[in-house]
């Protein structure tokens, strides 16, 4: 494939050349190369994509594919305009910013977009959203949806990250400001949270271009809850100190910033307007290849590059030393820091569940009226910390079989691979409290169990057809002990 990168020398750019050198294709970066060198191996064209008549160098050339990163509205314009003749098919890399509204969980790439941009320029970051839905209009205008593919990024992460968000939280578990080792950290319970690895959304984007696969996709890693992404930053750092969590209440009076920028805690966000923002349906990209890392190879590899700038280093994103020690000091002592018990950082539709479930000996109405219901103790495979979580079970014998269907996602559950790790918990069934050791079912075990579940409810019917040729849910037989 002849590759043509309109930027390709800064972060996500370099990686998508370096993947697609690896791959053994033929890469040109139009830049101007201020940013960084290109990948060893391509060809640098110095270029300025303000200037009308940029691309006249590159647009006689046959060209396989085009991946293009701007978010300048002109830029694309211009690119579209002057190589859309090339037959090439266009990959746009845009953002989940496009989207209007943050506030729906597992919204999909139908929810309504902000207004595009008219301008050309994009003047000011406040505009970065509406920025990014003007240059998707221009790609898709010109190439049609059947030669363009519109990737939606969610929080890139990993090695190279100068953002300060995936590399603080390590960054600070590997050296932490108080000399006991404690760490403050935001207790956001129902906070869900998505990153993708750069390597990983770069190979992607290597092999949609490559595949010519055409569509709009969330282009994100699957949806953890932010007590298991610090939990990943943890383990990628050796941490064992205390965390002293503190609520979203407590950081805000106390002049914490959520999300990014000076004296802020990274990937924090405030509930309910952004309990979408890291929660959205990533199904169709995993359909069309997307393969994602564990979240600790990816923290990992963000320590990594924060320990080569040095310490000292200006991040955009975290709090200082002497803002961590200051805060923490005042924490310690504050019993109303505290939103609930850290080491459960349920959802709050998971905690009105529960709550309903032990105080009606397990009944439980709403849409799990009439249903066999379960509270599943289980114990992080990162973070080492306990979870409930209340699921539909099926009696099987004095065994109770559980459904890793995740509401048809493409990814297994948080618990699931909590099970698989620790399998030896306790359930709550009715009033009583029960030791199990969990068990996953294969072959005709599973199938039997798995197509009783699906004749008797129809949503997981539904949940399997939405996975299928994705991944197989699976079936854990939870055995008395």
């Amino acid at each position: 494939m002849r590759l043509l990168i309109l930027g390709g020398t800064a972060w996500l750019g370099r990686e998508v050349a370096a993947t697609a050198l690896r791959d053994g294709h033929e890469v040109t970066c139009l830049a101007r190369g201020t940013a960084g060198p290109v990948a060893h191996g391509a060809r640098l064209v110095v270029a300025d994509r303000d200037e009308p008549r940029v691309h006249d160098t590159v647009a006689g050339e046959r060209w396989d594919a085009i991946v293009d990163v701007s978010s300048q509205p002109g830029h694309v314009r211009r690119a579209v305009a002057a190589l859309v003749s090339t037959e090439a098919h266009y990959v746009y890399v845009s953002s989940c910013s496009a989207y209007a509204d943050h506030s729906e969980p597992g919204a999909d790439e139908s929810a309504a977009l902000l207004p595009a941009l008219a301008s050309d320029v994009m003047e000011s970051p406040e505009t970065y959203g509406e920025a990014k839905v003007a240059c998707e209009q221009a790609v898709l205008d010109g190439f049609g949806a059947d030669r363009a593919a519109v990737l939606r990024a969610g929080l890139i992460g990993g090695y190279g990250d100068d953002s300060g968000r995936t590399g603080y939280w390590p960054r600070r578990f590997a050296h932490p400001a108080s000399g006991d080792g404690a760490v403050l950290v935001p207790d956001a319970p129902g906070l869900g949270m998505q990153l993708i690895d750069v390597r990983d959304l770069a190979a992607w984007i290597v092999g949609l271009a490559a595949n010519r696969r055409a569509g709009t996709f969330n282009a994100t890693g699957p949806v953890h809850p932010l007590a298991d992404i610090l939990g990943a930053a943890r383990e990628a750092a050796g941490h064992d100190g205390e965390l002293i969590g503190a609520g979203p209440e407590w950081l805000t009076a106390h002049g914490v910033n959520p999300w990014a920028g000076p004296t802020s805690l990274p990937l924090w966000l405030p509930l309910p307007e952004y309990a979408g923002f890291g929660t959205r349906d990533t199904s169709a990209a995993v359909a069309a290849g997307l393969r994602t890392r564990p979240l600790v190879d990816t923290f990992a590899a963000a320590l990594e590059w924060e320990e080569q700038q040095g310490a000292g280093r200006p991040s955009g994103a975290g709090l200082t030393d002497d803002d961590e020690r200051r805060l923490l000091a005042e924490a310690r002592h504050d019993p109303r820091r505290r939103a609930q018990p850290y080491a459960l950082a349920m959802s709050d539709f998971n905690a009105q569940i529960i709550e309903e479930f032990r105080a009606n000996n397990g009944q439980v109405g709403g849409p799990f009226e009439g249903r066999h219901m379960i509270l599943v103790h289980h114990i992080g495979a990162q973070s080492g910390q306990e979870r409930v979580a209340p699921l539909v079970y099926q009696p099987v014998g004095d065994a109770f079989a559980v459904f890793a269907s995740y509401g048809g996602a493409p990814q297994h559950p948080a618990w699931y691979h909590n099970l698989v790790a620790n399998p030896e918990i306790d359930v709550e069934v009715g009033a009583e409290t029960i030791p199990v050791r969990a068990r996953v079912l294969e072959g005709e075990e599973r199938s039997e169990i798995w197509e009783r579940q699906k004749a008797e409810l129809s949503a997981f019917a539904d949940y399997d057809a939405k996975v299928a040729g994705i991944r197989e849910i699976p079936v854990v037989l939870l055995e008395r002990r």
